[in-house]
């Protein structure tokens, strides 16, 4: 994850401003930073689950690929290679 000078920076430089926070500082209303780490969640799970089902496919393919070169006859690989 990004950290919340990472995430100021980025939105900087896209034009929001700064403003008078209520402890006197000057930041970026809290909304933004929540927003931006809602996003950035989204985008993780999203990005992982894409990775794990490709994982996922890949070694499916890969076992089916193998099952070619099995003896056809072996009760363990026809369970295997039955999906």
């Amino acid at each position: 994850m990004m950290n919340k000078q990472e995430i100021k920076a980025i939105f900087l430089a896209h034009g929001f401003q700064e403003r008078l926070q209520a402890d006197g500082s000057m930041d970026l209303n809290p909304y933004v930073y929540e927003a931006a780490e809602a996003l950035l969640e989204r985008f993780w799970i999203d990005t992982s689950i894409r990775y794990h089902l490709f994982a996922l496919n890949r070694a499916v393919t890969l076992l089916r690929a193998l099952a070619r070169f099995t003896t056809a006859g072996s009760t363990t690989s026809r369970f295997l290679f039955s999906c």
